[in-house]
């Protein structure tokens, strides 16, 4: 798992790829983290392999 902080003080939006975010499971889709607010992202089994296996994964991206 991995928490998320946005301390930009305004909304970020971003894309979210074979992930949980706050336990709701994502193939693919786009969210916004409210300003100075925080998100749990749990990585799917894809995920982790690849992480594991190729030292990346990708599960966030702007």
């Amino acid at each position: 798992m991995i928490k998320v902080n946005n301390d930009t003080g305004k909304e970020f939006p971003f894309k979210v790829i074979a992930a949980y975010v706050e336990n709701q499971p994502y193939v693919y889709g786009d969210l916004t983290s409210k300003g100075n607010g925080s998100f749990t992202v749990t990585l799917s089994d894809v995920s982790v392999s690849s992480a594991l296996e190729n030292g990346t994964a990708m599960v966030l991206i702007r």
